[in-house]
């Protein structure tokens, strides 16, 4: 079944979490590592999430 769409809020300048999974997301510009820690690219994101093929 895999997980439910859901939609966070990014138009403010804070961090949306996701009540499924738990992830942590926030818009680019509003992002600071300094205040957020490290990021990955959504690239990575999706890299991660899909399912791996069954051999």
């Amino acid at each position: 079944m895999g997980h439910p769409k859901v939609y966070i809020n990014l138009d403010r300048p804070q961090v949306g979490v996701c009540g499924y999974s738990g992830r942590k997301f926030i818009q680019k510009k509003f992002y600071d590592e300094k205040t957020h820690g490290p990021s990955i690219t959504y690239e990575q994101y999706l890299e991660e999430v899909r399912p791996k093929p069954r051999n």
